[in-house]
């Protein structure tokens, strides 16, 4: 509702400047000023919102996602269309996926291990299969062919030195959450230098 009055506001002061235009045989333009906003406009936007918009606007503030209902349905037709977009897309490179296909089966074509893709692209299926085709060709640029298609990386997988910086602790993941139940990081940026 907002959004179109604004618009409305925006079309009536175009025609406005269009008509005041030299080339339209109006007088010279006028220095037009910006809007002025202040804090009792935006409480009055804010209040002309419905609950819906306030509620859509907070979770736009506070990075909340809307919630997805996962029923067995819904799961089964993500990976369905997922399996389609992964045949379907053409302007990646597809090699290191195809390899770790062949190699390891069973953990590339596993259920659990590509729902955490689609969960991280909250259900986008094209997201979420570029994710899993960049996910195969860093692994590989990373740990090599001896590892890369390993089901999962541990520790024995490290170099010495890359123990060492993960045991450095320059990222921690903090033993606790946010108030929206979000995982926290640390940064060290003094144990970077």
């Amino acid at each position: 509702h907002n959004a179109s009055i604004r618009l409305k506001q925006m079309d009536a002061s175009e025609e406005t400047r269009r008509e005041s235009s030299p080339t339209a045989g109006g007088s010279a333009p006028q220095a037009v000023s910006p809007p002025r906003f202040t804090i009792e406009n935006l409480n009055q936007e804010f209040e002309a919102l419905s609950e819906e918009e306030r509620f859509r606007l907070y979770q736009a503030k506070y990075g909340l996602a809307e919630e997805i209902h996962e029923t067995p349905q819904f799961l089964d037709d993500s990976l369905r269309r997922f399996e389609d977009a992964l045949e379907d897309i053409d302007d990646v490179d597809k090699e290191a996926y195809e390899t770790a296909l062949f190699i390891n089966p069973e953990h590339v074509s596993s259920k659990r291990f590509r729902l955490a893709f689609l969960r991280a692209a909250d259900f986008n299926i094209m997201s979420a299969a570029r994710k899993f085709f960049s996910y195969w060709e860093k692994k590989l640029e990373i740990f090599g062919p001896e590892k890369a298609f390993h089901s999962y990386i541990s520790l024995v997988d490290f170099e010495e030195e890359d123990y060492h910086v993960l045991a450095s602790g320059p990222v921690r993941l903090l033993p606790f959450r946010d108030d929206v139940g979000r995982a926290l990081l640390f940064e060290n940026q003094s144990s970077l230098i």
